[in-house]
């Protein structure tokens, strides 16, 4: 009998009880008949059917709607009594045609296989190099067309403990469909966490060839590999199961008094970001609109906060976790009150990309003279691929009945809005195209822009932004000769162009040959977005520079000729400084 018991628990909007009891019985075949045998560990599946209560003592794997359903059910990343948890999030799967059992087997090997998700394989490669491949042993085969049925069951495959081999003798079986031929390789639509000992470059994901531009490879809030990229002193456990969705009544259906059809608030322009220990815009004593001291100790609301106050703060605002899903707009507390909006969940949708999530409302804003109707998380943003200027439309379309807004006024203060104006607005991005080469900055503030020569053609440059393989270099934003801003990695998360200086910067990509100065057209665009920056992150002036010039840049590989004669003849930070100064 397997020591280990995992409970199956369904709290999923899109599938069925019936639906996921089907489908354990051909879940604990696989893992007694084909992964036991190749990994050594065998597990005791039990389901949990809505209403339920999972066993004392199991580890967990929650069927869930979407990441957004996850935390504002409780579940974050280890079960009550701090156990491994895995999810699974059908209705993501749903939405971009994906099989959500062969989701089911891909995070229950995962869970079976790396509960702690802390287990790697190192290749070295010199004295000083090498890397760390994590342990998880379904992403370098994931794509529902690479499972195999069990009964009715779609399940995934999954890699033997010879594909984190390199010494693996030619011939042998790397993963259960004997389709991947050689240790470390992916699939077409696989991944892998990596971390490069030397780069200073923290968990970057590597892709198959069709990966990179998947919605379903990305790492979402509460991930493995979301999880993985976190210190382990940062998670969390599961505050409460099998509790209901405050989107939902208890009953699961749309409450009275409201229909989806009929929106009591919606919304539709600019988005900026605000909230969390980062955020100079809000002051450090600074409330918020709808939530008071008392909730910290509220367990429905833990969520939305941080364990303990940012260092010289004392307000609510600064102390929002900003990496969970919270906005603010300019409520009307005629129809939405302020007892009802700390409880609902507001459907925000990236306007350009049609990617969607819900959000807890949290502050009144932002000022209406920003010209903005919506402030998000900055987690939010970055899980919807947004940056500040972007559309968004915000709707509230299923709620219980409205109280009038009569004893729980706010004051007039906070009705202004929190958020101070950027009095430039960010220039249009023709088109943002994922770079896989980014990571977290842990933190680090904003505090310099670094400007870059591609010495390449537009083609050239994006490709290699994009590929998978070769230097795995990026830039925040690439600017061709016409003036068109290509964006490739969030400015919230660290991109690889200036090795020794990316926790900090932006990194902006101008296309020209070495001999070629920067294009007419090309140096407006880059001097409105660089004004843009400046404002919105509080960067001095000064701390604009030229690649071979950054403050800390690498060079223990060898200096650069970048930013080539992009800016005079002489290549000097002089150059530069002057065209800030005739152009910014």
């Amino acid at each position: 009998m397997p020591n280990i018991t995992v409970s199956i628990i369904n709290q999923s909007t899109v599938v069925t009880d019936d639906d996921v009891g089907s489908a354990v019985a051909d879940l604990q075949t696989q893992v007694s008949r084909d992964f036991a045998p190749a990994w050594g560990r065998d597990a005791a599946l039990t389901f949990v059917p809505s209403g339920s209560q999972p066993a004392s003592g199991s580890w967990w794997l929650v069927i869930l709607d979407n990441s957004d359903q996850a935390g504002a059910l409780g579940y974050h990343d280890l079960t009550t009594e701090g156990l491994p948890l895995g999810k699974v999030f059908a209705g993501t799967d749903k939405q971009f045609g994906a099989n959500w059992t062969v989701t089911a087997s891909h995070e229950l090997l995962e869970l079976l296989a790396d509960p702690d998700v802390n287990l790697t394989a190192f290749v070295q490669s010199s004295d000083t190099t090498g890397r760390l491949y994590a342990y998880e042993v379904a992403d370098a085969c994931e794509a529902d067309n690479y499972g195999y049925k069990i009964g009715n069951t779609s399940v995934s495959d999954f890699v033997f403990p010879a594909w984190f081999e390199s010494f693996a003798p030619s011939g042998t079986q790397l993963d259960q469909q004997n389709q991947i031929q050689n240790p470390f390789q992916l699939l077409p639509g696989g991944y892998i966490s990596v971390f490069d000992i030397s780069a200073g470059s923290g968990w970057q994901q590597m892709n198959g060839s069709e990966a990179q531009s998947r919605y379903m490879s990305r790492a979402h809030i509460g991930s493995r590999r979301e999880r993985r990229r976190t210190p382990r002193t940062d998670w969390l456990k599961s505050e409460k199961p099998l509790a209901y969705s405050t989107a939902r009544g208890e009953s699961g259906t749309i409450p009275a008094g409201a229909t989806a059809a009929q929106p009591i608030f919606k919304v539709t322009g600019k988005m900026s970001t605000f909230g969390g220990p980062l955020d100079r815009g809000v002051g450090p004593d600074e409330g918020l609109a709808l939530f008071d001291k008392p909730d910290l100790h509220n367990p429905q609301y833990a969520d939305l906060f941080l364990p303990a106050p940012p260092p010289g703060t004392s307000g609510l605002a600064r102390r929002l976790n900003p990496q969970g899903n919270y906005l603010a707009c300019r409520w009307n507390f005629q129809t939405t009150s302020r007892a009802f909006l700390r409880d609902a969940q507001a459907l925000v949708v990236n306007l350009q990309t049609g990617k969607q999530a819900y959000a807890h409302p949290v502050d009144f804003g932002p000022d209406e003279s920003t010209g903005r109707v919506a402030d998000l998380s900055p987690g939010l943003a970055g899980a919807l691929g947004l940056d500040t200027d972007d559309h968004v439309s915000v709707t509230i379309a299923a709620a219980r009945e409205v109280s009038a807004f009569t004893a729980e006024a706010i004051s007039l203060d906070a009705t202004k809005g929190h958020g101070s104006a950027n009095p430039n607005s960010k220039p249009p991005i023709k088109e943002f195209i994922a770079s896989p080469h980014h990571s977290s900055r842990n933190g680090a503030k904003i505090n310099m822009i670094v400007l870059h020569c591609t010495e390449a053609d537009l083609q050239s440059t994006i490709q290699e932004f994009k590929s998978p393989n070769g230097r795995q270099v990026s830039a925040h934003y690439v600017i061709d000769v016409t003036g068109d801003i290509y964006q490739m990695v969030q400015d919230s998360e660290r991109a690889n162009h200036a090795r020794g200086a990316n926790q900090t910067s932006i990194g902006i990509e101008h296309v020209r040959r070495p001999d070629q100065p920067i294009a007419k057209a090309q140096s407006n665009a880059s001097a409105s977005l660089v004004r843009w920056l400046l404002a919105e992150y509080e960067i001095p002036r000064t701390e604009i520079f030229g690649h071979d010039f950054a403050p800390g840049y690498d060079r223990s590989q060898g200096g650069t000729s970048c930013p080539d004669r992009l800016f005079g003849d002489r290549h000097t930070q002089r150059e530069v400084v002057d065209w800030v100064a005739t152009n910014v």
